[in-house]
């Protein structure tokens, strides 16, 4: 609670010899009552070091052979370590990890500070599940953390899964009691909530799966933090342009308002990209080529990033979870040389270089000459939707296969 707060004895301690501080330290490892002990040191007249030649000196008024300045302590920051195990649920779903179930190795793990944005920011580490689904973050600050599995993984090892139902928090449960992984996904990837990892105060003994093989104290290390997966909500590909089998696509549906306008009015186009699938879509975006005659204001988007070059729009963003649905908005005015009448249609098409998705839709925007002065406003200045609507089973998807 003062000023060693988070900080531990550096190890290895000097017994009682005339090294100073440029050659050991004399703080034992071991807390005795709390504290940080030397050993028994004896100060005898005409028997101390002299010519001591680490840091500072003798000012008092004592001779140097009765004066011993070598008795010195350091101090570094206490380390501290989390991990644990990944595994596959395969029937009980019971956030437990019972006999005969499947460990995952090659799942990527990453960690973040609490403060952080799991799958958006940089990750303070990241490593992969190995030697039976195990992983560990070794030799950490002390903090508040979260252990995220990326949604990469969900197009390669944890492809077809999701995380169990249930989720423990910042406890000593381990995989034997509980799992830690988020029922909802963040950022397209699977999150636990903030673990806090202090020296001296993580579970020691755990009894689930695995054990620590580093150098910190037991009560340095939490080895509690797993995730159990179970096979998710099965997706049937939709067809690809040749006929085989591709990824699920997003449904993407465009709007405009209003639908009727003249030179020099604004308009606003938006566009909404959802995922119906059972599994993220990595690397979801569309591109909008807007009509000449039409002067782009700015754009907008819940998430994900939009840019403009010219008069096309693009849209991107790294995951898109299942059922998450994202909203852009363009917004533009017609110009004052847009000749009347017109017809303006306007279509947002998905794909990116390297995806195979699929989909576009349109909206279209027709002139209309000046209104009497009536006061009202007419019906017909309401959103127009231009859509094509394929009907699947008995659902009902709003998107356009190319």
């Amino acid at each position: 609670s003062g000023p060693l707060s988070g900080y531990a004895s550096c190890g290895g301690a000097g017994g009682d010899t005339a090294n100073d501080d440029n050659a050991d330290e004399n703080g034992q490892d071991t807390l005795v009552n709390g504290g940080v002990p030397t050993g028994p040191i004896s100060v005898l007249p005409d028997s101390e070091p002299t010519g001591e030649t680490g840091q500072g000196s003798y000012t008092g008024a004592l001779d140097d052979d009765h004066v011993n300045m070598t008795v010195d302590f350091c101090f570094t920051q206490a380390r501290v370590a989390l991990g644990n195990f990944i595994w596959v649920d395969d029937g009980t779903q019971n956030g437990r990890f019972d006999t005969g179930e499947t460990p995952l190795d090659g799942v990527t793990v990453q960690l973040y500070t609490s403060a952080q944005t799991p799958g958006v920011d940089t990750p303070v580490a990241s490593t992969t599940t190995a030697g039976g689904g195990f992983y560990l973050f070794d030799n950490l600050a002390p903090g508040s953390y979260i252990v995220h599995l990326p949604a990469v993984n969900f197009s390669g090892p944890l492809s077809g899964y999701a995380s169990c139902s249930g989720a423990g928090g910042d406890n000593a449960n381990d995989d034997n009691v509980d799992e830690n992984g988020q029922d909802t996904l963040d950022n397209g990837g699977i999150s636990t909530l903030p673990i806090n990892a202090l020296p001296d105060s993580e579970p020691t003994g755990e009894a689930g799966q695995g054990s620590y093989t580093g150098s910190l104290d037991d009560d340095n290390v939490n080895m509690t933090i797993d995730f159990c997966v179970a096979v998710g909500v099965p997706v049937t590909p939709t067809p690809g342009p040749s006929g085989q089998p591709s990824i699920a696509d997003p449904a993407i549906v465009k709007l405009v308002d209003p639908a009727f306008a003249q030179p020099n009015e604004t308009v606003v186009w938006t566009i909404t990209v959802s995922n119906p699938s059972g599994i993220t879509l990595n690397n979801v975006g569309f591109t909008d080529h807007v009509d000449d005659r039409l002067e782009i204001l700015g754009t907008s988007a819940t998430e994900g990033t939009v840019s403009v070059s010219g008069q096309t729009v693009t849209f991107l963003i790294g995951s898109l979870a299942p059922n998450q649905v994202v909203t852009i908005t363009v917004t533009t005015r017609i110009r004052s040389d847009a000749q009347v009448p017109f017809i303006i249609d306007n279509s947002a098409t998905l794909g990116n270089p390297g995806d195979a998705y699929n989909g576009s839709s349109s909206a279209r925007l027709l002139s209309v000459q000046s209104l009497p002065a009536t006061g009202e406003t007419p019906a017909w200045r309401a959103p127009l939707m231009m859509i094509l609507v394929l009907t699947m089973g008995t659902g009902i998807v709003i998107y356009l296969n190319r």
